[in-house]
């Protein structure tokens, strides 16, 4: 199973099938207790700006989805909005992302050395246990951000949750940033104890997974 998800060819036919919205990649899987959570923003001035909120099945599918399908499209954002050509339409890798950025390597020498060291470590990733393999993607996604903080140009930004109470505690902290608990209510359509209920019982409550899925899928994307 690992070697499956660790593999440009299964990461490229999932991303094929869901060129529109890849925050709807997995929303054909049930929501389990083992269900991991992904968020991520990225934005430039040429394309604008794009958030994903997405349930992913499992720890090691999601360690495939952030190198396979987020640190291509991330790094080709922040190398176009910073002057680079890359786009195509084709689904890309990182190594083909640096290939692009070689290609004017003195503008982009500080970004090629950070892809390569980024996506070598999550390479290292695939060995590790479910304990050592969530600290250290909680670890990547800090330094992850702190690399690609960007300016009013360009960022790049991505949250990692291991169950749904971080994700529960991570919505509402993001919330009472930019709004308040009406403001939830008109951004996903419950208040704060039913967003924590269907939270607390996604993983059981097959009813409850859908609402969640479609929480995130459709009423999230306002709340950074």
């Amino acid at each position: 199973m690992i070697a499956k998800y660790n593999s440009f060819n299964y990461w490229q036919k999932v991303i094929e099938k869901n060129r529109t919205y890849k925050g709807r990649i997995f929303l054909g899987e049930p929501i389990t207790n083992k269900t991991v959570y992904f968020h991520s923003i990225v934005f430039n001035r040429k394309t604008g700006i794009e958030s994903v909120w997405a349930p992913i099945p499992n720890l090691k599918m999601l360690l495939g989805y952030i190198q396979y399908c987020f640190l291509p499209m991330a790094y080709e954002r922040w190398i176009e909005g910073k002057g680079g050509k890359i786009t195509d339409g084709s689904v890309k890798t990182v190594e083909d992302v640096i290939q692009v950025a070689m290609k004017d390597s003195d503008k982009f020498r500080d970004e090629i050395i950070e892809m390569k060291r980024q996506v070598q470590r999550l390479q290292n990733c695939w060995q590790l246990g479910s304990v050592n393999l969530a600290k250290e993607l909680n670890r990547f996604a800090r330094d992850f951000n702190k690399s690609w903080r960007g300016n009013s140009e360009r960022f790049l930004y991505l949250k990692v949750l291991f169950n749904s109470d971080e994700l529960f505690d991570f919505i509402t902290y993001s919330n009472s940033v930019t709004g308040s608990e009406e403001t939830l209510v008109d951004k996903i359509g419950v208040t704060e104890s039913e967003l924590r209920d269907i939270c607390k019982n996604a993983g059981t409550d097959l009813s409850k997974g859908e609402k969640l899925k479609k929480i995130l899928a459709v009423n999230l994307v306002d709340i950074l």
